[in-house]
């Protein structure tokens, strides 16, 4: 495990697991541009846009509920 594998461990928590935007992912990663961030973390974006998809189709057929 090197220190880039925990920066992108990180920085994919922040997207994925927090669902933070790429305005605050960039500046928490200290990228000099936005456009670092999303070309270096698209996949990432992508993921987390699906996921918040899936979510909402889950509730709105009501497998969350108990």
């Amino acid at each position: 495990v090197t220190t880039h594998d925990l920066r992108r461990t990180f920085i994919s928590h922040l997207i994925l697991g927090l669902g933070l935007d790429p305005v605050r992912v960039a500046k928490i990663a200290g990228h000099s541009n936005v456009s670092v961030t999303l070309n270096t973390y698209a996949e990432e974006f992508d993921k987390a846009l699906h996921r918040d998809d899936l979510f909402a189709r889950i509730d709105e057929a009501g497998f969350g509920a108990l």
